[in-house]
């Protein structure tokens, strides 16, 4: 039977391995062999290999770019991972190259991949995209701006895609393969599961595109158990690691609301400092299908499965983002009327205030569950079904 794997390059989380995860074991049990290819191993006992999946390390650049402007593009996030000089970037390539000869698969499945796609130019395997808006720039020259509250020039577009696009096609040239006639053409596949809704693709919607839907196990993890405590409920994922954590959890705590608040890797010591009566703080993922049913609202940093997550079940959400992606999505979010963005706020952040207006004003509930009933047919089970077909015809 033919072999699936599965690329992961860029971006942190076990977000990339949990969207893809549910489609790997429904192959497997359809008779596919399925491998990992993932850069984060630090998720990958307890979600790959108890599973019985085999798992590869992936050739990662490791070193910071210096002196580099914020990103506004696509193409300069590549800057970041070694597409300003080909001769660094070769030995990357060749690495992802070496790998996909390893494990001779018939099928390669690229999410937030670019130096793998780039790496499986020329060979004689089949190739899909898998993923969000984000990871998968339109087809268009140059790629676009991805800062909309900027006026970034045209210019500096042309610009960074001429230099990114000198890099790819010297490596391309040393390989023996074609050149590409723009950047663009990086992330030619035989099929791009954007794994989305119009609403929240992070380039807006696109003409001609197939929306396979958002990705996601919502029903993956723990019961949602909620505080002994009166008053409407809220679900957060907050990582322990945000800057104003400490500040987020104490101003919660002064709030007539119960919360339940997934905080992977917490340390013993922050949770027990910082417990409150109608908070309670859980390392283990909780079952986003219950937890969205259960809850009158969503805080969380505005990562794409858990935003569609909520909005899927009609309930509005604070967004905390932290990077670039994040702070895409909130932005969607917000001019749908479906969030208010508490990232905004620099100093001194009255979180406690935010909320309170979420949950007061009743518009964000109303358009919420505007989003929720233009989506009530929403059906992963038949969503699954058809990527996987979809998978199967690009492999017969």
């Amino acid at each position: 039977m033919a072999k699936i794997v599965f690329c992961w390059e860029l971006g942190r989380g076990y977000g990339h391995i949990m969207g893809f995860l549910p489609y790997a074991k429904k192959l497997r049990d359809n008779g596919y062999e399925v491998e990992f290819i993932i850069r984060d191993l630090f998720y990958a006992r307890d979600l790959l290999e108890k599973q019985g999946f085999p798992i590869s390390q992936a050739p990662l650049w490791l070193h910071s770019q210096r002196d580099l402007p914020p990103t506004v593009s696509y193409t300069e996030i590549l800057f970041q991972f070694g597409y300003l000089d080909p001769e660094k970037l070769s030995p990357l390539v060749s690495s992802w190259r070496r790998l996909f000869e390893l494990l001779k698969p018939d099928l390669l499945i690229f999410d937030h991949s670019p130096t793998a796609l780039l790496a499986a130019k020329g060979l004689d395997v089949r190739k899909a995209t898998f993923g969000t808006g984000f990871l998968l720039p339109p087809d268009v020259s140059p790629l676009p701006s991805i800062c909309s509250w900027m006026n970034v020039p045209e210019r500096r577009l042309h610009e960074a895609d001429h230099v990114a696009l000198s890099t790819v096609n010297t490596i391309l040239r040393n390989m023996g393969n074609t050149e590409l006639n723009q950047l663009s053409e990086l992330f030619e596949a035989d099929e791009h599961f954007l794994m989305t809704l119009p609403e929240l693709d992070h380039y807006g919607q696109r003409k001609g595109a197939t929306y396979w839907g958002p990705r996601f196990d919502r029903y993956q993890g723990i019961e949602p158990i909620w505080p002994d405590f009166e008053g409407k409920k809220i679900f957060g994922y907050i990582k322990p690691g945000f800057r104003e954590f400490d500040t987020l959890i104490m101003q919660l705590s002064t709030l007539p609301y119960s919360f339940i608040l997934h905080t992977p890797a917490i340390s013993v010591e922050k949770e027990k400092r910082l417990q409150a009566r109608n908070i309670k703080m859980v390392v283990e993922p909780v079952k986003l299908k219950l937890a969205a049913e259960q809850c009158d609202a969503a805080i969380c940093h505005a990562g794409h499965g858990t935003v569609a997550a909520f909005l899927i079940e009609g309930k509005p959400l604070i967004m905390l983002p932290t990077q670039l992606e994040q702070s895409i999505m909130t932005g969607r979010a917000v001019k749908l009327g479906v969030a208010l963005d508490a990232g905004e706020m620099k100093e001194s952040p009255d979180y406690a205030k935010t909320v309170t207006e979420l949950m007061t004003n009743t518009v964000y509930r109303k358009n919420a569950r505007k989003f929720a009933k233009k989506y009530d047919k929403y059906d992963e089970a038949l969503q699954m079904e058809k990527v996987l077909e979809r998978m199967k015809e690009i492999l017969s």
